[in-house]
């Protein structure tokens, strides 16, 4: 019997090694062991590959002026000094609703339209805190922003009802946070439109953005 065990043993174990060491039908039978190519990488292949990102440190050629804004979906490597201590963000505009009376009215129904000739330009902004102090707090919220058009006049985030705290980009936020939120203007119809973040805080220039 237990001759009879030792050799079922070898014989299925001969055979796994047969069924292992026999390739495919169709493939060369070289001794290397070959893998096939799939085509670009999705949700399908258990994990979606991101595209690379576009990172852009504001300079003379790009970001510093509304002239030559940061292009829609770049990220910023924005750094920006506190009075000696200095933040390092990487910072996007992630989406753009250029006519969100539809999101305002969400919100709340009784906000109200915009003036004619204006419109609600909606921006989601993301910030990841890249590097700064570890002992005290960045607070980033929506005065850090302001938004613009071709007339160049500079506006404020609207102040509209019911814009819960978790829709905005406000936050105590130290090195490897990330924060983000929607940033919503009144704008004029029919222009391009622009965001610019920390318009001369502490007598720095702005960064700017491109909202098209």
């Amino acid at each position: 019997m237990a001759a009879y065990r030792l050799g079922a043993l070898v014989l299925a174990l001969a055979t796994s090694l047969l069924v292992a060491a026999t390739p495919a039908l169709g493939a060369e039978p070289t001794g290397t062991v070959t893998t096939v190519q799939d085509d670009t990488p999705d949700a399908f292949d258990g994990g979606y590959v991101a595209p690379p990102r576009q990172i852009v440190v504001p300079s003379v050629e790009l970001g510093l002026s509304q002239r030559r804004p940061i292009p829609l979906g770049a990220t910023c490597s924005c750094t920006i000094d506190r009075v000696g201590l200095t933040s390092q963000f990487d910072i996007t505009v992630l989406d753009v609703v250029p006519d969100a009376i539809a999101v305002v009215q969400q919100l709340n129904r009784f906000n109200r339209p915009p003036r004619p000739g204006a419109r609600y330009v909606a921006a989601y902004v993301g910030q990841q805190y890249i590097a700064g102090p570890t002992d005290q707090a960045y607070t980033t919220t929506e005065a850090d922003w302001k938004a613009t058009t071709t007339d160049e006049r500079l506006a404020d985030v609207s102040q509209l009802l019911h814009t819960d705290f978790e829709y905005r980009p406000r936050a105590d936020v130290y090195p490897a946070n990330y924060v983000n939120g929607w940033l919503i203007y009144e704008l004029p119809v029919n222009r391009p439109a622009f965001l610019v973040w920390n318009y001369n805080f502490v007598g720095e220039r702005g960064v700017w953005f491109a909202l098209q």
